[in-house]
């Protein structure tokens, strides 16, 4: 499958020639299979993703194995940590998981810097994701340490619900997308759809 990086990109339609062409000259492209691991080894990052099709998430596992989903990097979206980590020069301490096949373009540290540096169209577009990340991030930290589960996965439904408001997800990733487990997240749906608010079925939660 072939993909148009500027239809996905549009920012890049905005670089100079010669900024587009040391964009592609630093990139390289890997393919991610559904539920394939990219795990970091919390070594200096070694490029920056850019997803150009399907989606990833972001995760760290805790003492005690739960998975936190930290954020999801979406066609048209860069991993943010990958950003931060390299013009800061930090360790990239991470694990993603392909949500569905992905191809990803991986900018090389050297490149994404100079890109960085020289290029305000560039620099633009990473801060404002960055920023938009963030916001998410607070979300996510304020849903986790000041509402309950039952809030939280309310919370997650009316966000991931289509315009039918039906939900296409397991219980056990939305418990990793929310930060608890898939029994709780289970049990806690069955009261829901108890008290009329959902109905569930096979691999879908309905919205009453």
């Amino acid at each position: 499958m072939e993909y148009d990086i500027l239809e996905i990109f549009p920012f890049l339609n905005d670089l100079t020639t010669s900024e587009y062409n040391t964009f592609t000259t630093h990139c390289i492209y890997r393919k991610m299979e559904k539920g394939q691991m990219l795990v970091g080894d919390n070594d200096r990052c070694g490029g920056i993703p850019f997803v150009v099709g399907g989606s990833i998430r972001l995760f760290r596992t805790s003492e005690n194995g739960k998975d936190i989903t930290l954020y999801k990097v979406n066609k048209g979206e860069l991993c943010v940590l990958a950003a931060v980590c390299s013009f800061a020069n930090l360790k990239y301490d991470f694990t993603a998981e392909a949500l569905e096949d992905s191809m990803l373009t991986i900018v090389s540290v050297e490149g994404f810097n100079h890109m960085l540096n020289t290029s305000r169209v560039f620099s633009s577009h990473v801060f404002a994701a960055i920023a938009d990340k963030l916001i998410v991030a607070l979300n996510a930290i304020e849903l986790l340490n000041f509402s309950s589960i039952e809030d939280r996965i309310k919370s997650y439904l009316n966000m991931h619900s289509d315009d039918e408001g039906v939900v296409t997800n397991t219980h056990e990733n939305i418990a990793k997308d929310i930060g608890s487990s898939r029994e709780v997240v289970s049990r806690k749906l069955k009261e829901l759809e108890n008290e009329g608010y959902v109905q569930l079925k096979r691999g879908k939660i309905v919205l009453k």
